[in-house]
């Protein structure tokens, strides 16, 4: 009935829940034999109720807008998809176009057999739902003034879709039988349903089934498989009595290079660690990464003295690192060996573990050691090492490294060193890391997050919003305590969490992020505007970042800032401070 009910309508899966609610009130409210032709509501209440109210799941509902809400040429009336009834209070469900918000309404007109959306889209997932960012309100008078929201017009009849879901429609076709015709049989979701299997493109599947179907990742597994073997992962053994077995699945994921295109493929067995005991399975899971500050450092040295800047990329990282506690895990599906009674006893680190990250750096972090280099007293996990009148930087982020030298014969034979310890891979000179371009170059060293911010633009919908000349107005003063309605929290922390990262490389967005930050817990309207405006700032200075100048001498200078007591609420100081080496920030931060 659900399925039905979705397919029939043109809704996604993300719908799943409302039309499972939506399916019980339904047949709650229907007469069955069980009951001598009663409904079960009638059964339990004795009260026999009335369906007048009973309308199409996913049809089209118009709720009237507040007259407060609207000027006077404005629509009076906004378009709603229906799904389902309120239990607590008498009102309709309803889901806005542009947002995944529920709210509740009783003043709604439905039009009859009408849906949404176009119920020949069955054969694809859910459409996009727009960001509530796009959203904006008449309080907002400089966001009207810079980004005139749209006139009102009824949602497009093809909305933009991922290739793959076009390729999708290419194989499978139209639904054979009548287009307007809402009632489709079991065969032909069947066919539809096979046909989609058969034909994503860059497209991440959830599970063995889909994936063993495609060459890609079928390739994928064999190599992650065989890569498990060769690191004499674990043996087969009985269960032990007594013991719990942890279970594991496959995890696909498609890596993209800095310029939007495919890199490769990559197939991961991850153990499902969330069932491992604390003191039994595992006990420490804490691992050190490298701060950005030091990435940073280290780049703005390199610049100054010309150096190159190589990166290494480890292999199945987590499977190198040892593990000293007896875990038994599953077979993984698709290669379960002739007696599927045998469990599989690990002697490495498996991805999914408690104690992988930290199994994996105890063991790279004896590599450096033993090999001669010293940590760095403020990152233990920046190693040094002097040959000579030569010195060797290694920096370490989980299984990236980053290595630079004066001698260029030191970095190939500590890369020589690394290969022969583990499997590893060369990515010669650092041109992408951790979501950072990097630009090497006889003028010197360019760090940007250019791709990063244009796909920030793309998740909230604003690649073609009109850019902003700064990102925050000094005469903007946001409060907690602010009488603007509450927004939609997830989305809110979405957005300013990926603009933190952003700051990694744009130190003038660190007062004003942090600023936004602040109100995480409770946002409102005017919070939102604030963080929208960012973006529409980021929109005009996509490709600003920072350039290290080369043969610039390595001279550190720092700047630091208050005021005092500046926050009207809790009387807090905000402090500001960038640090400088060479031509370039290292360093920078601005918090209460």
């Amino acid at each position: 009935m659900v399925n039905c009910m979705l397919q029939s309508k043109g809704l996604g899966l993300s719908f799943w829940a409302e039309a499972i609610n939506f399916a019980n009130y339904i047949i709650n409210r229907t007469p069955t034999k069980v009951l001598k032709n009663i409904t079960p509501e009638e059964a339990w209440s004795s009260i026999k109720l009335d369906v007048f109210h009973f309308h199409v799941f996913g049809s089209e509902a118009w709720a009237h807008i507040l007259d407060e809400k609207h000027k006077g040429l404005e629509p009076k009336s906004e378009k709603y998809i229906f799904v389902g009834y309120s239990k607590d209070v008498k009102g309709y469900r309803l889901i806005p176009l542009k947002s995944k918000n529920v709210i509740i309404r009783r003043d709604v007109k439905f039009a009859k057999n009408i849906s949404v959306y176009d119920p020949s889209s069955v054969d694809v997932p859910p459409l996009p739902i727009y960001s509530t960012f796009e959203k904006n309100s008449s309080s907002d008078d400089e966001s009207e003034d810079d980004n005139p929201p749209p006139p009102y017009q009824d949602p497009p009849s093809a909305p933009q879709l991922p290739k793959w879901v076009h390729a999708t429609r290419d194989v499978v076709g139209d639904l054979s039988g009548d287009p307007t015709d809402q009632r489709r049989t079991r065969s032909q979701f069947d066919r539809a349903s096979c046909l989609l299997a058969q034909a994503p493109v860059n497209y991440d599947p959830d599970t063995f089934a889909e994936a063993s179907s495609h060459p890609d990742w079928e390739a994928a597994m064999n190599e992650e498989y065989h890569s498990l073997l060769a690191n004499d992962t674990w043996d087969h053994i009985p269960l032990p009595k007594g013991r719990k077995l942890v279970r594991c699945k496959w995890v696909y994921r498609t890596k993209y290079g800095p310029d939007g295109k495919v890199d490769k493929h990559k197939a991961r067995l991850v153990a499902k660690g969330f069932s491992q005991v604390e003191g039994i399975d595992y006990t420490g899971t804490f691992s050190p990464v490298a701060k950005m500050n030091s990435i940073c450092f280290v780049l703005s040295l390199a610049a100054s003295f010309k150096w190159e800047v190589h990166q290494m990329d480890g292999k199945s990282a987590f499977l190198h690192g040892d593990l000293h506690e007896e875990i038994y895990m599953e077979q993984p599906i698709g290669f379960i060996q002739i007696d599927s009674s045998l469990v599989c006893q690990l002697k490495k680190s498996l991805y999914g573990l408690k104690q992988a990250p930290r199994a994996w750096y105890a063991k790279m972090d004896s590599f450096p050691l033993e090999s001669g280099f010293s940590r760095c007293h403020s990152d233990n996990i920046v190693y040094t090492k002097k040959v000579g009148k030569s010195l060797i930087i290694l920096v370490l982020y989980v299984d990236d490294l980053i290595l630079t030298c004066s001698d260029p014969n030191l970095i190939n034979h500590v890369k020589s060193s690394l290969k022969m310890k583990f499997e590893m891979t060369d990515l010669g000179n650092l041109h992408y890391f951790l979501g950072l371009q990097v630009l090497q170059s006889k003028k010197g060293i360019s760090l940007t997050q250019s791709k990063y911010a244009c796909d920030i633009l793309h998740h909230f919908h604003m690649e073609d919003c009109k850019p902003s000349p700064s990102p925050f107005h000094s005469r903007v003063k946001l409060s907690v305590n602010c009488t603007s309605p509450e927004v939609y929290a997830t989305l809110y922390h979405q957005h300013v969490g990926k603009l933190l990262y952003l700051t990694h490389t744009r130190l003038e967005l660190s007062f004003v992020v942090g600023l936004v930050a602040q109100f995480m817990q409770n946002p409102h309207e005017s919070h939102c505007k604030e963080a929208k405006r960012i973006l529409r700032y980021v929109q005009g200075t996509v490709q600003f970042g920072i350039h290290y100048i080369a043969e610039e001498a390595p001279l550190l200078v720092g700047f630091i800032d208050s005021d005092w007591a500046g926050d009207p609420h809790d009387r807090k100081s905000t402090i500001s401070y960038v640090f400088t080496l060479g031509s370039g920030p290292i360093t920078w931060a601005s918090k209460k």
